[in-house]
């Protein structure tokens, strides 16, 4: 199956199989500059849009639902606070380092985790003043388990966006992982995104 056949209205489903992407690559090869090139690199460089090209080598169609689960599976925000594997791999490293502990099963703040918050630059003292409710869980939908949720949860993911770890998609939920934030998350959490 050509490009063609996938860009016509009413076609299958809404994947496009690498090999039609390769196929449009080398029918505008002439099309593309140095700089053009570089743009187009860029795009695929993110681990998102690495998943799903990854998905689609195989020529495989994929439905449209199926490609944005990947899409979403890595980070995410989940209302104020992060989701995806780096939301429970977060709330995981969280656990095992003491920082939160399970009370009556439930995740609950640890006098470890008060400073170690304070080291990253949340004021706790000054969240538990709020009304909202300090530490909750929230069960994510893709990895089946639970992530740290509340105002906790929601100062962690703003600290993590206000240094750039993490930037916003233009559209949905879905967070880019930039490159200082993968350093960090591997420092800091011992997670590799």
């Amino acid at each position: 199956m050509h490009a063609e056949e996938y860009a016509r209205p009413g076609a299958p489903n809404a994947s496009v199989p690498i090999e039609a992407f390769c196929f449009c690559l080398r029918y505008n090869s002439i099309m593309f500059s140095r700089h053009r090139l570089a743009e187009v690199a860029a795009l695929f460089a993110d681990a998102s849009r690495a998943s799903i090209l990854i998905s689609l080598w195989d020529g495989r169609a994929r439905p449209a639902g199926e490609l944005t689960r990947l899409a979403l599976g890595r980070a995410r925000m989940c209302y104020d606070h992060l989701a995806g594997r780096l939301g429970v791999g977060i709330t995981d490293a969280l656990l095992k380092r003491g920082c939160l502990g399970l009370a009556t099963g439930s995740l609950a703040l640890t006098p470890a985790g008060r400073g170690w918050f304070k080291r990253f630059g949340v004021d706790v003292a000054a969240i538990e003043e709020a009304r909202r409710p300090l530490v909750r869980t929230c069960l994510d939908w893709t990895e089946r388990r639970e992530h740290l949720a509340g105002a906790l949860g929601a100062a962690l993911a703003s600290e993590m966006l206000e240094h750039d770890w993490l930037r916003r998609a233009r559209e949905g939920r879905a967070l880019l992982i930039t490159t200082a934030g993968r350093r960090a998350v591997q420092r800091i959490f011992g997670l590799s995104t």
